[in-house]
Parts: C-alpha cells; sequence; structure tokens
C-alpha cells in the first residue's frame, strides 16, 4: 500500500490514465 501511495503523490498532476500508466511501469505485469 505504500508504494501505492508513494505513486499517487509523485503522479498528482497527471491524469487517471497517465497514472495508471506509471503505476504499469512501476510495478511491471500485473500477472
Amino acid at each position: 500500500y505504500r508504494k501505492y501511495a508513494d505513486l499517487t503523490v509523485a503522479c498528482e498532476g497527471l491524469s487517471q490514465e497517465e497514472v495508471s500508466e506509471t503505476i504499469r511501469q512501476k510495478l511491471g505485469p500485473d500477472e
């Protein structure tokens, strides 16, 4: 959860789509 919080803070200025893309890149494949 903390990783997500950090990502949210880092992506505060981005749109929802951009945030989702960034999270995907940071966390990698969700499988």
